[in-house]
Order: C-alpha cells, then structure tokens, then sequence
C-alpha cells in the first residue's frame, strides 16, 4: 500500500512553488532595472562625446521611453520623437515672430500649452504622451533661447539630437536585452475575459445573482474590454501583422456583446420571475443548462487554450444545429393548457438564448483563432474601440494648464527668481501629465513624493559620491546603485508612480554636463523649482474646474444617454461594437470619477448596463423595421423609438412612463398579430421591445429612487 504524502512534504512544496514565483518576479524587475541602467549609461556616455549641452536630457530621454513590454517602449519612442519635433518647431515659430519680447512669447507658451493639455486629455495612451511633450518641448526650447534669439536654431538643432540619441538609446536597450513581450499578457487578459464571461453567462442563466453582485461583475466587464483594448494597442506595435490584430479585435468585440446579450437573458427571467411566470421559465430552463453544458464540456470547466476553445465553438456549432428540436420539446414542456401570450413569452426566451449562443459561439471561435488562425480565412475587417472623449472637459483641462502656467510665469517674473522658468515648465509638465488620469490629486501626490526621494538620492549622490568619481567609469559607477533603485521602483505596479520621479529627478537635480560641477545650491533651487511647479499644479487640480465635480459626472452620463440616439441615426459599419465600445468606455470614465462612493459607483455602472440594452434593442429594431414581413410597423417602430430615446435622455420619470405607455401598447399589437398570424418576424420583433421596455422602466426605476433619495434629507429637517 503506497504511502500517503505528508503534510510537510505538501508545504515544502507550496514553498518551493512560492519561492520560485518570488524569484521570477524579481529577477524580471531586475532585469528591467538593468536594461533602463544601459540605456541610461549608453545615451549619457554618447552625449558627452558628442559634446551635447544637456547630456542629462539624453539619459532622461532613455528612462522616459524605457518600459517592461518592448512594444509600449517603442509606441512612447514613436510619440516622443514626433512630439519633440512639433514643439521645438513651435518654440523656433515663436522665437521667430517675438524675438525678445519675453511677455509675448510666455503668451503664447501659455496658449499653446493649453491646445496641448486639452489634446493630451482628449486623446490616451501614447497619444496622449506625444501631445503632452509638445506642450512642454515648446516651453523647455523657447526658455533656452529668448534672452539669446541667435542661437535659436543650434538649440533646436540639439535639443533634437538630445532626444533622438535618448530614443534610440532607450529602444535598442528595451527590444534588444531580453525584451519584455506583450504576447503572454494578451493571453492572461483572453483568459481572464473568457473566465469572467463564463462565470457571468452561468450566474445569469441560472438567475442565482443578486443585483449588486451583477452590477460589480458588469463594472469588471468594463474594465475586461479596455484592459484588452489597451493589450491589442501594444501587440500592433509588436506584431506588424494586421491579421493577428484583427482576430484581437473580433474576439473582444464578440466578449462585449455575449455579456451584453448573457445581461438581457438575466433581466428578461427576472420581469417573468417578477410576473409569476414560473411555467415559461421551468419550460426554457434546459436549454440554458445546454448552452451552458455545451461551453464548459465534459470537464465541467470554461476553454484554457486555443484547442479547448476549438472544441467548445464546435459543441456551441452541434447545440445550434439541434436547437430546432430542443425549442420543440421546450414549447412542450409548456403543456397545452398554456395561454398564448405565455407561448409568446417563451418564444421570446428562446430567441434571446438563441442569440446567446451564437454569440457564444462566435467568442469562442475567435479565442481559438488567437493562437491557431484557420487557414484560408478571409481577411477580417478592422474594429478598432473608438472611445468617447467630452470636449468640454479636454477644454477645461486646457484651460486650467494654461492659467496654471501663466501664474507660475507671473511668479517667476514679479520675484525675479533665477529658475522661475523651471518651476514653469513643471507646471506644463504636471498639467500635460495629469490631465487624463482619472484621480489627478492623487497622482500628483504620488509625484511629488517621488521627488522628494529623488531629492534626497540626488543631494545623497552629488556630496557623498560623485565627487570623488573622476571619468565616465566611475561616474556611471556612482550612479548605479541610484539608477537600478528607480528601475526596480519603476517595475513593480504598485511603486511604479514613485520609481519615475525618483529617476527623473536625480537626472534633473545633478545635470551632467562635459564639465564637472557639484553645486549643492543650484541643485537645491532645481528641486524647489519642480517642487514649486508640482503645488502650483495640485492646487490647480483643487480648485480650477475640479475633475471630481458634479457637473463633469453630468456631463458624461448626458454623453452616455446620447449614445442610444446616435445609434438610433447612425449608418456606420459594426454598429454594433461601435455602439458597445462608446457606452462601456463613457461607463468606465464614470465609475472612476473621483468623490464618489461605491453606492453611485454602482448606481453609475448600472446607468450605463441600462444604456446598453437599451442601444441594442434599438439597433435590432432599427434592422427589423426594414424586413418585408415588418415594413407595415414601420411607422409605430419609429414612433417608439423616438419616445424611448427621449425617455433616456430625460431626468423626468413622467416622460419615461409615457415612453413606457406606447412600449407597452405597440407591444400588446404585435402580441395580438402574433398570436393569428405568422411568428417568426413578429416574435423577434416583440422580443426586442421587450428589452426595449425593461431598460426604459429600469431608468424610470433609477430616476424615482433618485428623487427619494434628494427628498429624504428634506423631509427628515421638517420632521
């Protein structure tokens, strides 16, 4: 008889398991904190044999563009070049046409400062980076050369090949030593996506979640889809392949729209369960428990890889072939003695399971195809996420960087303070930065503790060490230690927003020239001016046009409601993933919103699951009133869809009730029609109503316990 294992045999082996994972953490985030060490040493070594007048800036310009995934490192390159380039042009057009006149081009900085904060929190990503470093390019070049206009050009001309050196230091070292590829996070996130879609499909066809619980699992939708967006961003740049791009994108747009679809399954048995209608339920119930049998297979467990995926698409492909006869024995499970409106209410289940499964279908063929594209496909097209932006508040972010730096420049200008400018150009720097994140306060809190660290490394460093370094060895030698300290920072994602400003003031306090110079005070007056830059920016965020004010959050929940009228008139290709991609985006932006607690993070979430059935029973009655056997609707379709959109538009659940009242009578026609005539057209047709109708009373649902909730105070101080 084999003996059994110990319990000390299974926790040396938990420990081993442990300690292994420990280790390949760290000696990844060592190995990133070496590569960002060459590439800093590399760049500052060719800066000072080329002779360059900020080799400091080359160094900096290699850690800016260093990044553990290969691909993100050489995106930021691509928009750093680009950047640099348009706002040294703008800095040469300035000097130019103001040539010192210092008030006439600090007005101008500001203006253009402003266009390219408002373009930075517009835009994200790389994007965003590239517009926010032509912004501050441009301040960092015009302040260099002002007072001497001369030499404008050979400045330009060296800042340039500052940059490009750091550029091209920062990306050989990034996706030459060991790079960090993106193609192993795409997988985690599929994985991950495929499991909380598995999950979410199951609790919504069994009905055993409770609202809130699916409210949290529709927010972590929300941040499934971007999280896979941002992945197909950075594989582009890895993969030049467009057809691994494209497989990328089918497979998160079919993730969208099977949860959305799996979402409309579970508010359609919560209205029957609500209306007592357990016979259509218990009638509908098996298939469910196929559907769901069909995804997960024999092992009772969702795909783990491209071949299980395969197999699962071919099984949901077998349950779609059979599901003729499995609606024939539902209907029959029915019993005779049902009433027809019950027969119809069954149909439309089994035309919302239907979809579901197809949809299923689709999201586990397109995982398979990740890995093991099918040969002789043809090309897919390509659905890209366009994601929704407010003017008005990328105005605002531009207007507040613009007044931000002009109170700094006035500052520096009223005290005569020798690094004035520098405290402005942080400002630039700070505003560009934080524009897009969702909680700036904090971030730039983050920041400035950086600094702070950076500041003790760099007085630490310029008094204790680099004096008695003499020649590039040694100097690289003493920074080291420093160096790999901010590359370890950097790595891990929990002090990653202090590895960045730690580096980057150490290069900004000490600024290595071809000359050696260690002057305590000047490094003093160069960390105050960044520090001084960075409160002039938290207060900005604090007060200008606050990011966590009301009016920001009605603004996005306006633009999310308008996403169901813009899909009522649009004609564009993929309306569909379009339409998904805009509201789960608008929702994200939502939920992030500072000042909020989790009730309204909730509630915000929920508005946004609500615009999305919404949207889709609009697209799908926007398809049908086109059919031949539907053409004679036409007109009442419209007719409701003009109500329900305005409804969702509205804050007033008087109209949302009117908008339910002509829901709920085209309704009872189509049912009437449908029960003497032929089904099929109408019973897609009612169905989508239907959803129409849920997700209009859900508003209305949403907007009454709104208005208790504003009179509860009320009415508490007069009692």
């Amino acid at each position: 008889m084999p003996a059994r294992p110990s319990w000390t045999a299974g926790l040396r082996s938990s420990a081993i398991r442990a300690w292994a994972e420990f280790a390949g953490e760290e000696a990844r985030c060592w190995g990133y904190a070496l590569r960002v060490l060459a590439a800093c040493l590399l760049a500052l070594w060719i800066a000072l044999r080329l002779d360059l007048a900020s080799p400091s800036s080359a160094a900096l310009t290699a850690l800016i563009v260093s990044n553990p995934r290969a691909s993100l490192s050489l995106e930021k390159s691509l928009y750093r070049l680009l950047g640099t380039l348009v706002g040294a042009g703008v800095a040469l057009l300035l000097m130019v046409l103001f040539p010192q006149q210092r008030d006439l081009v600090i007005l101008g900085l500001a203006i253009w400062t402003g266009t390219c904060v408002a373009g930075s929190a517009w835009f994200r990503g790389s994007q965003a980076y590239g517009w926010a470093l032509s912004g501050y390019t441009a301040c960092l070049v015009a302040f260099a050369t002002y007072a001497q206009p001369d030499q404008t050009f050979d400045i330009v001309i060296d800042r340039l090949t500052t940059v490009s050196l750091g550029v091209i230091c920062g990306g050989v070292a990034n996706a030459v030593a060991f790079p960090g590829r993106s193609r192993e996070e795409i997988l985690q996130a599929v994985r991950a996506a495929v499991r909380d879609f598995g999950a979410y499909a199951s609790a919504c066809l069994t009905g055993v979640w409770r609202r809130s619980e699916a409210e949290v699992a529709e927010q972590h939708f929300v941040r499934d889809a971007m999280r896979l967006e941002t992945v197909r961003v950075w594989h582009a740049f890895e993969d030049p392949d467009p057809s691994a791009t494209r497989r990328l994108e089918g497979f998160i747009s079919y993730f969208m729209i099977a949860s959305t679809t799996a979402r409309a399954v579970e508010q359609v048995r919560a209205d029957l369960a609500a209306r007592g209608l357990r016979d259509v339920l218990a009638a509908a119930e098996p298939l469910g428990d196929q559907l769901l049998s069909a995804l997960r297979g024999s092992a009772a467990r969702l795909p783990e890889a491209a071949g299980e995926a395969a197999t699962a698409a071919e099984r949901l492909a077998g349950l779609a072939r059979r599901w003729g006869t499995s609606a024939d024995e539902a209907r029959a499970r029915l019993g005779p003695g049902a009433s027809p409106e019950d027969r119809l209410e069954l149909d439309s289940v089994l035309a919302l399971l239907r979809q579901l499964l197809r949809d299923a279908r689709e999201l586990a063929r397109h995982d398979a195809e990740l890995e093991a594209p099918r040969a002789g496909r043809p090309p897919l097209p390509s659905r890209p996420i366009r994601r929704r932006q407010d003017p008005l508040s990328a105005a605002a972010a531009g207007i507040r960087a613009a007044v931000t730096f002009l109170a700094v420049c006035a500052l520096w200008i009223l005290t005569g303070w020798p690094d004035g400018n520098y405290a402005a150009v942080a400002a630039a720097v700070g505003c560009a930065i934080f524009a897009g994140a969702p909680m700036p306060l904090r971030a730039a809190g983050r920041e400035l503790a950086g600094y702070a660290l950076g500041l003790a490394a760099a007085l630490v460093c310029s008094t204790f060490v680099l004096p008695r370094m003499q020649g590039f060895p040694l100097l690289a030698a003493g920074l080291a230690p420093f160096l790999l300290l901010g590359g370890y920072l950097t790595s891990r994602p929990s002090t990653a927003p202090l590895g960045f400003p730690y580096q980057a003031m150490i290069f900004v306090a000490i600024r290595i020239t071809g000359v050696t110079q260690y002057d305590v005070e000047a490094i003093v007056n160069s960390i105050l001016a960044n520090m001084v830059g960075m409160v002039a920016v938290l207060v900005s965020f604090a007060v200008i046009l606050p990011t966590d004010s009301r009016w920001r959050a009605a603004r996005l929940e306006r633009a999310l409601t308008r996403e169901v009228r813009a899909a009522l008139g649009s004609r564009r290709s993929h309306l569909r993933h379009r339409f998904e991609a805009g509201v789960r985006d608008l929702t994200l932006q939502l939920a992030e919103l500072p000042g909020a607690g989790a009730a309204e993070r909730e509630r915000r979430v929920l508005r946004g699951m609500t615009v999305l059935e919404a949207g889709h029973a609009v697209i799908a009655l926007r398809g049908q009133r086109a059919r031949a056997a539907l053409r004679g609707w036409a007109g009442q379709i419209d007719t409701a869809l003009d109500r329900a959109a305005g409804a969702l538009e509205s804050r007033d659940p008087d109209e949302a009730g009117r908008a339910l009242g002509v829901l709920l009578r085209l309704r009872e026609r189509v049912d009437a029609a449908a029960v003497s005539g032929p089904r099929a057209a109408l019973v897609s047709l009612r169905t989508s109503l239907w959803l129409l109708q849920l997700a209009v009373a859900e508003h209305a649902a949403a907007l009454v316990e709104g208005a208790s909730a504003r009179l509860a105070p009320e009415v508490s101080h007069a009692a």
